[in-house]
């Protein structure tokens, strides 16, 4: 067993992790999650609600910049006056990943939330792209071939998805940026080490020369379609889980001759929702597969763009 310097603040903590541990991996990687059964693939193997998320994240990150927040003890000052963080949830918070550590003129190697936010924080594209901070979300390392994907809702909910077939023991990986799916290697270690300062060296980064250049080509022929696709239907969730899940659902219902698939599918999807709110992140989602269903094409490309990226992701 490899011994790990320190800790990963989940030690104490089951809930949530039926599916998976947060096992150390090496001074490079750091903590990460490995899959603790086999798991079908589009499952549901997390939920999770942010520590901190829009407003709070844009009020902290304009103080840094004011310097009116100018080390880890204003800082986590802000966190339990401002966000109202509990002492656990601040020791969550701490845990996290702050790959700007280093830069800190009074940092002693200290964390700070400006870094934490630039290392973890995820997009919410209903919510005007503002950040969301999700701890266990974060152990998560990324992978340019993911075997996992994950939606916030409008109301801040984190929601994890397999999206292949994952075997007890395999790694769980996220692609940290949509950058991943669209672009050749060079680009993608480039932007990865500029934007979380760490040179990509996963499965398909490795791969030789020649199988390298044959996985370019499909990533390339993936943006094209991409592109085609919110340019016609005004999707820009393609790599979404549950999106992906829910088209195929449709295209196989649609080739038995179901007049009512896709009011089937989308019920179903619906039933699974544990809020109204989540009902009408749905819902919107349900009005973006409306768009595909009359046109028998745009279903055709939407088909071949999943099966591609299912593919180069295996």
């Amino acid at each position: 067993m490899i011994h790990a310097p320190y800790k990963s603040g989940c030690e104490e903590q089951r809930q949530g992790r039926n599916y998976f541990d947060v096992v150390w991996f090496s001074s490079q990687e750091g903590y990460g999650c490995v899959a603790s059964t086999d798991i079908p693939r589009y499952t549901l193997i997390l939920e999770e609600e942010p520590l901190i998320c829009g407003k709070e994240i844009d009020l902290a990150l304009e103080c840094h910049r004011k310097g009116q927040l100018k080390c880890q003890k204003e800082d986590k000052v802000f966190l339990s006056e401002v966000c109202c963080l509990t002492e656990e949830q601040q020791i969550k918070f701490w845990h996290m990943h702050d790959q700007h550590r280093h830069q800190y003129d009074n940092s002693k190697d200290l964390k700070r939330i400006w870094g934490i936010v630039h290392s973890n924080g995820i997009q919410n594209t209903n919510q005007d792209y503002q950040h969301g901070l999700y701890f266990l979300t974060s152990k998560f390392n990324h992978s340019c071939s993911p075997n996992i994907g994950y939606e916030v809702s409008s109301d801040w909910g984190m929601r994890v998805w397999t999206s292949r077939e994952i075997r007890k023991g395999e790694a769980l990986h996220l692609g940290y940026s949509d950058v991943v799916y669209h672009f050749p290697r060079k680009v993608r270690q480039e932007f990865l080490l500029e934007g979380f300062k760490f040179f990509c060296q996963c499965t398909v980064c490795g791969l030789s020369n020649s199988t390298i250049e044959e996985s370019d080509r499909r990533r390339l022929h993936l943006k094209e379609l991409a592109i085609r696709l919110r340019d016609c239907l005004g999707i820009d969730f393609l790599y979404n889980p549950v999106f992906c899940m829910e088209v195929k659902r449709i295209s196989s219902l649609k080739k038995n001759n179901n007049p009512t698939s896709h009011e089937k599918v989308s019920n179903e999807v619906n039933s699974k929702s544990s809020s109204p709110q989540r009902r009408k992140t749905r819902n919107k989602r349900r009005r973006a597969t409306d768009a595909v269903i009359p046109e028998k094409k745009d279903l055709e490309n939407l088909v071949e763009y999943i099966q591609l990226l299912e593919d180069e992701t295996a």
